[in-house]
């Protein structure tokens, strides 16, 4: 019975932190020093509890998160400061005891971002002009029973004056150069990093992925048969063409009559039929 409650109450504290969502502030107005500051909010119970900075990334196949860039960590509950301690065995976790009474934590962390010469997240990402921003070089998450698909961050971001951006997660809002994003999966968020430039154009990816596999099939596609063609797939801002349409799709109508697609297709040899037949008609008188 005492197991029992004790493995209840485990569940019930998990089920508590991945139900609210850990907010995250990231300021990349200095990334052209490479430095990142960022600033957490996450709930907690009182006790034990462990935070973990991200150590297995996707795509990298390896426990490569880049801590070694993690500088100038603070962790307070209702204002006051909370002691951690970085574990004797895992060099990704960290230790802390949550006081009484305390509902939260709030972290503040900073990552310098590296010279080049190392490789993935763990690489050289900025420069005065351009930069890409891995959410795991920026964030802790708390130890739970629960997977990471079920861990909700609400990320916000602000960017150097004039800068642009670009990202797969959606943006819920812009504010001068700060941009807050819909809440996603800690998972979906890791593997969504941001691209920041000075100059920067975003493409509208469903036609111009439609137009490349017309293309293809096709060559010139009248662009009014093409948005009746392309659907939106599952993923927002990734365009598929209906297979059935390919075939309802025509030239423009000037590379139409240039190009003389209008008329049917002849076979090898009804070419060489109607060539031949063709010089016997201009040989007569």
């Amino acid at each position: 019975m005492k197991r029992f409650v004790v493995v209840s109450a485990a569940l019930f504290v998990a089920f508590a932190l991945s139900a609210t969502p850990i907010t995250l502030t990231v300021d990349a107005t200095h990334v052209a020093s490479n430095v990142y500051h960022a600033h957490l909010t996450m709930s907690a119970t009182p006790g034990p509890m462990t935070l973990y900075y991200p150590k297995w990334i996707p795509g990298e196949h390896g426990p490569t998160g880049p801590i070694n860039g993690l500088t100038g960590l603070q962790i307070k509950a209702n204002g006051t400061a909370v002691p951690w301690l970085r574990d004797p065995v895992d060099m990704f976790a960290f230790q802390v005891d949550v006081p009484a009474g305390a509902t939260s934590l709030d972290i503040d962390l900073d990552y310098l971002a590296p010279a080049p010469g190392a490789n993935f997240t763990a690489g050289a990402s900025t420069s005065p002009r351009l930069a890409v921003l891995s959410w795991n070089t920026v964030l802790l998450y708390p130890k739970t029973a629960a997977h990471s698909d079920s861990l909700e961050v609400d990320a916000t971001l602000r960017i150097p004056a004039g800068w642009q951006y670009a990202t797969t997660l959606e943006t819920r809002g812009r504010s001068g150069d700060e941009i807050t994003f819909e809440s996603a999966s800690l998972t979906r968020v890791i593997d969504s990093p941001v691209q920041l430039g000075t100059i920067l154009r975003q493409p509208l990816l469903a036609e111009t992925h439609a137009e490349s596999a017309l293309r293809k099939h096709r060559g010139n596609a009248d662009p009014r048969r093409l948005r009746r063609a392309v659907r939106p797939s599952g993923r927002r801002g990734i365009g598929c063409l209906r297979r059935e349409s390919l075939s309802s799709l025509r030239l423009a109508p000037d590379t139409e009559r240039r190009r003389g697609a209008l008329r049917p297709r002849t076979s090898r040899v009804e070419r060489r039929s109607n060539g031949r037949a063709g010089a016997a008609g201009r040989d007569q008188p």
